[in-house]
């Protein structure tokens, strides 16, 4: 029994262990804090993610000759390249936040390499892609992406 009183006495004089009214008040504003924390980066994280986009990249990957058409909402434009080619597009000023983004690309020979064509964000995450095998077949993608 003198063991069980003892530890009872050590939880009660812990300067962790309010009892009463101070403690019903110490407990709601920890409760506060958290929920206040919780609330800040849900809301953080919520505008990182819908964070307006205004530049994309599109990006063929492949080793040989291809050629194709990017439109960025504003003018479509011929493209080619004989590799891999990265190319960065800014949003319209006429988009009125909502701006698509298209592309293609065609491989130009007999080649069965894999062409692919992908529309990213400027920090790199893929927002579409598409793939190809198949000599002289083109590969399209597009995306609409919020600005």
């Amino acid at each position: 029994m003198k063991t069980m009183t003892k530890s009872v006495r050590i939880a009660q004089q812990s300067p962790l262990w309010v009892s009463g009214k101070k403690g019903r008040i110490l407990t709601v504003g920890i409760l506060a804090i958290i929920a206040i924390v919780a609330v800040v980066a849900v809301m953080a994280d919520a505008l990182l993610l819908n964070a307006e986009i205004t530049q994309v990249q599109v990006r063929v990957s492949y080793n040989n000759a291809w050629q194709g058409v990017y439109d960025d909402g504003a003018n479509a434009n011929g493209w080619n390249g004989n590799g891999a080619k990265t190319i960065t597009l800014k949003m319209p000023s006429n988009s009125n936040g909502i701006w698509i983004v298209s592309a293609n690309a065609r491989i130009l020979s007999g080649s069965s390499d894999t062409l692919t064509i992908s529309i990213l964000k400027m920090d790199g995450t893929v927002l579409q892609s598409a793939s190809t095998t198949s000599p002289y077949r083109i590969a399209q993608v597009s995306a609409t992406v919020n600005g």
